[in-house]
């Protein structure tokens, strides 16, 4: 998986972005591993960094990760997992609507792993002018200084 870390890069979402989908108190009791009834900003942090991660394991075949500029679906799966991993420090039983969420988040990032998807306005990486399929012979590389005769034995005929 590809390192982040969230002193270094900007992650995909925010404390805040979490915090839309789930109460405070919820966020509290899904943090707060000492009983000091206080939100653990550094747990919430490592479950938005681990679910960047995931996300980047997905996107990193295609994509240059971490993201420069991140989409709303992005955003959204980062918030998603993040949740789930939170739920997946306290309980046993995760609620159903964060299991669902966590698994239409990862069928979507397999989905475009698999190429069967893209994001939007972001362009695919390793497209690039140096490396380029040619059919030409000269432009062999591994006859680079030699001329070829044509002989038996040769390349020329495959």
């Amino acid at each position: 998986f590809p390192t982040r870390r969230s002193s270094d890069l900007m992650s995909y979402s925010t404390q805040a972005d979490l915090l839309l989908q789930l109460d405070n108190t919820t966020l509290i009791n899904l943090t707060d591993d000492v009983g000091s009834g206080m939100l653990e900003s550094d747990v919430v942090s490592q479950a938005i960094s681990d679910a960047d991660a995931l996300i980047d394991s997905y996107l990193s075949s295609l994509y240059a990760v971490p993201l420069a500029t991140v989409p709303v679906i992005i955003k959204n799966i980062s918030v998603d997992i993040a949740i789930y991993n939170l739920y997946s420090r306290r309980m046993d039983t995760l609620p159903d609507v964060r299991k669902d969420r966590f698994v239409s988040a990862i069928k979507y990032l397999q989905r475009i792993a698999d190429s069967k998807m893209s994001l939007p306005d972001i362009s695919v990486s390793g497209t690039s002018e140096l490396i380029a399929a040619t059919t030409v012979k000269t432009d062999r590389a591994f006859t680079i200084g030699k001329t070829s005769d044509n002989s038996v034995g040769t390349l020329d005929d495959y």
